[in-house]
């Protein structure tokens, strides 16, 4: 948003880019192990522009060799074709949209949030909040290169960082957190 800010004519010296913050009382690591089969969740609008369609088909491209449950959390315009795939292929929860519990409890004892937020029209993700509740909660957040959604993790620390669009990288990103011991 600096960025575009700046490219519209402001000031770059008085742009300030000031990060958000998430309610760490609510959003915080649980006791307890992740869930088996691994969970990996997606909270955000099913839309075009927060890639669920590439987070379907990374998802479908693992289940066989890489066990999981795909939850998605969210309503919008791609939410029948959603639950379309969901009845061809059982591993995949659609949930709807879901308040802060809800989505605290999708959260709470998954192996990876994931949300590959892409560039649509003119639209970029600014940030991607739900990503630092997801971190907040002890679970590793796994984005493109979208916007302002890398910003929000440390890339190999708290997450990882994919090329938008890259599908099978996306799978393997999946995989490879799915994959990593307690």
């Amino acid at each position: 948003l600096a960025g575009m800010a700046v490219e519209a004519g402001a000031d770059a010296s008085r742009v300030v880019v000031h990060y958000q913050g998430v309610d760490t009382d609510l959003y915080r690591p649980s006791a307890g192990l992740r869930d088996t089969p691994p969970r990996v969740v997606f909270v955000g609008a099913l839309s075009r522009a927060k890639g669920v369609r590439d987070l379907i088909a990374a998802s479908i491209s693992l289940i066989r060799k890489v066990p999981h449950e795909l939850v998605l959390v969210g309503d919008g315009p791609l939410r029948a074709e959603a639950v379309a795939e969901a009845s061809t292929h059982r591993h995949i929860d659609v949930r709807g949209p879901q308040d802060r519990a809800g989505v605290r409890a999708a959260l709470t004892g998954a192996a990876a949030f994931v949300l590959p937020t892409q560039r649509y029209g003119r639209w970029r993700e600014a940030a991607g909040l739900v990503s630092l509740e997801a971190q907040a909660s002890g679970v590793p957040a796994i984005v493109y290169d979208s916007g302002g959604a890398a910003e929000m993790l440390v890339h190999g620390s708290t997450g990882l960082v994919v090329t938008e669009g890259d599908i099978p990288a996306l799978a393997d990103a999946i995989r490879s957190v799915i994959e990593l011991p307690e």
